[in-house]
């Protein structure tokens, strides 16, 4: 509309003009006589002027609304741009956090005597340690080599070293019970089952819960 309007306004204003540089042209003076030559310059002067005036505030408002909008314009990106870089920074600390979290599930349960002079017992609480550090993390990057090794463990494990007590026992079933792996109802199953006392004599103390029971709360 504004566009529109200043089109039209110097259209009428350059009619004008040629008009009167035709009338200019034509128009003959005569000495002690109004001096038409004059006026019609005059005129043209004056209209020169306020179109000239026009212009220039037509000039100033349109580059106050371009810098407006291009003011938008990089406030947008800008705020684009943070949103990026913050979930840029979110992911990255995210990937980050998994990776603290296996590598400490990891060391966990390697470190539980170091695999060669520690107890078998140790071993199992070691892998049960590794299991809840890598339930913080998200990616789970050392959850199948601990479950492995878990596996691995829990054959060749005395009568005497199968023990957990209750308080433990529950905190590590609730962390297996979330844990998504194929072989995890096989050591959620095996810890269930474990008597809270350590066995000297070498049998268990409680009888073998079926493998389908469900821990009490």
């Amino acid at each position: 509309m504004r566009k529109n309007l200043a089109i039209a306004i110097c259209g009428i204003f350059a009619i004008i003009c040629v008009g009167s540089a035709i009338g200019m042209y034509y128009v003959k003076t005569v000495p002690m006589e109004i001096d038409l030559m004059a006026a019609l310059v005059g005129v043209l002067a004056v209209l020169v002027t306020v179109l000239a005036l026009f212009l220039a505030v037509n000039y100033i408002v349109l580059e106050k609304r371009i810098q407006s909008n291009m003011n938008k314009e990089i406030s947008e990106m800008k705020r684009n741009f943070e949103k990026e870089i913050a979930l840029v920074k979110s992911e990255l600390n995210e990937q980050i956090n998994d990776m603290n979290c296996a590598v400490r599930a990891y060391f966990t349960y390697a470190n539980s005597g170091n695999f060669i002079v520690s107890s078998r017992h140790g071993r199992l609480m070691g892998c049960l340690d590794g299991l809840k550090e890598e339930a913080k993390s998200k990616q789970k990057h050392s959850l199948n080599t601990i479950i492995s090794q878990f596996m691995s463990l829990i054959p060749i494990l005395e009568d005497k070293e199968k023990y957990l007590p209750d308080d433990t026992k529950k905190e590590y079933l609730k962390i297996i019970k979330w844990t998504e792996h194929p072989d995890i109802d096989t050591i959620y199953d095996f810890v269930y089952n474990l008597p809270e006392e350590k066995d000297l004599k070498g049998n268990t103390e409680k009888d073998i819960t079926p493998s389908n029971a469900t821990p009490t709360e």
